[in-house]
């Protein structure tokens, strides 16, 4: 069976009014209090003294964890899981899942958007979905710390300190995954802040080993599922809508992970190459931009928006004796969002080979793909 499962609406507002927050503002305020799932699922989150209306600069502090796991007063915000999952029946998926928090500050009202795509390798499917959602909020409401705690419609994420839970659907498809850190967090650039030209300043870091366990549900039949994720967060006051990137992250089977990110401007001219390689023990290293090569070894056409990506790639860094050959799982993942944050982009697991430090490997990862597909503006 090969077929690629219909793009499911959103549900919620209508996203004219969103894409103008997106753009004239872009305004992304730290996700407040929600309707709480059941206790017995969540870690414990403790209360401290809200935010102040006034935030703090963004600089070269330090970030602090697990406070940091929590929403912050910025312009932007998202917290993102990819995942890869082996079933009892020995079928495997792939899944992406985030949450982003935009605040209208003239209106004061907080919306959620969330993004579900799942990959059914033995259907060859990539099925999607998108959430939108409104809460009015006051622009400065409280916030528990540490932890996060967001909904949306029948979605769920919560979490603090790498102990987290995941729920959400799609199409004939759901998942509810518990996912456990077992490294402690990378904070990319070694401080956790990275400046981004044209956008502004961010804070990034990931947790880039985690355990999953949980429920699949495929076309009704329940599964027991293991497998292992990636987490990124990222907070600042910058505005990606300016820029787009080619993002990796990789797992390979020395237990050892490498993220990649080369972002471009609006003309897919480069602006800032950098990445992160984590040993097998946790041990950070930052990669100069020179030790980072990426070269597309293949490409896919969109037959949706007939936008040309890159769908294999050689990554070769020097320093690390390392080069690997990864290609993507399934070619037709582009992820149509313009319903929601006026974008589309790519969004898929990729797997390949080669050598680290000399020795074989192999690798499992995924990639992101932005700004290859002009951005939706409201009419």
């Amino acid at each position: 069976m090969n077929y690629r499962a219909k793009q499911v609406k959103a549900k919620g507002p209508k996203p004219t009014l969103l894409l103008i927050v997106l753009l004239l503002v872009f305004a992304a305020e730290a996700c407040r209090t929600t309707p709480t799932l059941p206790s017995a699922h969540l870690p414990t989150v403790t209360p401290i003294p809200a935010l102040t209306a006034t935030p703090p600069p963004l600089g070269p502090t330090l970030v602090r964890l697990p406070l940091d796991d929590s929403p912050h007063p910025v312009a932007t915000e998202w917290w993102y899981y990819n995942g890869h999952l082996i079933a009892d029946d020995g079928a495997s998926y792939g899944f992406h899942y985030v949450f982003f928090g935009v605040v209208n500050p003239l209106e004061e009202e907080l919306y959620y958007i969330a993004h579900l795509s799942l990959s059914d390798y033995q259907r060859n499917a990539y099925v999607i979905d998108q959430r939108l959602t409104r809460a009015a909020l006051p622009l400065m409401a409280p916030i528990p710390l540490p932890g996060f705690r967001m909904t949306a419609d029948t979605w769920a994420m919560a979490g603090a300190g790498g102990q987290d839970l995941l729920a959400a659907s799609a199409g004939e498809y759901a998942l509810t995954l518990e996912v456990t850190a077992t490294k402690p967090a990378a904070l990319h650039k070694g401080t956790g802040f990275i400046d981004f030209p044209l956008a502004g300043g961010s804070y990034y870091y990931s947790r880039t080993r985690m355990a999953v366990r949980g429920t699949l549900v495929d076309h009704g039949a329940a599964k027991k599922v293991i497998g292992q994720a990636w987490f990124d967060k990222q907070w600042g006051n910058f505005q990606p809508v300016r820029i787009g990137w080619d993002w990796f992250s990789l797992q390979l089977s020395d237990f050892s992970e490498v993220m990649l990110s080369i972002v471009f401007d609006q003309n897919r001219e480069e602006l800032l190459r950098y990445g992160t390689f984590v040993d097998k023990d946790g041990v950070l290293k930052d990669l100069a931009p020179n030790e980072i090569q990426i070269e597309a070894t293949a490409q896919w056409r969109s037959p949706h928006t007939n936008a040309e990506y890159p769908s294999g790639w050689r990554i070769t860094i020097p320093e690390l004796e390392m080069q690997l050959d990864v290609a993507s799982r399934l070619k037709d993942a582009e992820f149509d969002a313009r319903a929601t944050t006026g974008v589309v982009y790519w969004e898929g697991a990729v797997q390949g080979s080669g050598v680290s430090a000399k020795k074989p490997v192999t690798a499992l990862g995924f990639v992101e793909l932005t700004g290859y597909v002009p951005m939706a503006l409201p009419r």
